[in-house]
């Protein structure tokens, strides 16, 4: 019994392998196709696309089952300016979905990320850390909102030693 991959950033973190191979590898799309029958008619295709460029990289797979089911997953990476995006997105054989974001990135007094999830059942959260560094010390601002409107938030500050 074959089992579709269920988290969102599965693509989103091959396209990451692939991205940091980008410089040195040629830009383009690449395609593959399989048919895999079993016994009783039960079976797949599946299709995988990879299309890569200088500072981006994306990548999909699609599961079509003899029975008409579809699953799939999809995820891209891009880095511009010091910022790294990564999208990722999984359809389920049921038709069930999730996608997720993710964003890192640098400013003048430290880095951070946000990221955030949806999902087809109406769920949905985004988070952000926020890292900053200064001269004697670190700080580091968490912040969590669910799509139900509930949050948290919290800071933490650590005095850097000499």
């Amino acid at each position: 019994m074959t089992r579709p991959l269920s988290h969102p950033f599965i693509a989103a973190g091959l396209a990451l392998a692939l991205i940091g191979s980008a410089g040195a590898a040629q830009a383009g799309d690449r395609s593959r196709h399989r048919s895999v029958q079993g016994p009783d008619g039960r079976g797949y295709e599946v299709r995988r696309d990879v299309s890569r460029e200088p500072g981006a990289a994306s990548g999909s797979v699609t599961r079509r089952y003899n029975n008409g089911a579809v699953a799939g997953r999809s995820g891209s990476i891009t880095r511009e300016d010091g910022v790294v995006t990564r999208e990722g997105a999984h359809t389920g054989a049921r038709g069930r979905t999730q996608s997720g974001w993710s964003t890192i990135y640098r400013n003048d007094d430290g880095f951070g990320r946000a990221r955030g999830v949806t999902t087809s059942g109406g769920r949905s959260a985004e988070g952000r850390r926020d890292v900053v560094v200064g001269d004697d010390h670190i700080t580091v601002n968490r912040s969590l909102t669910t799509g139900s409107g509930r949050s948290v938030s919290g800071s933490r500050t650590r005095t850097r030693g000499d």
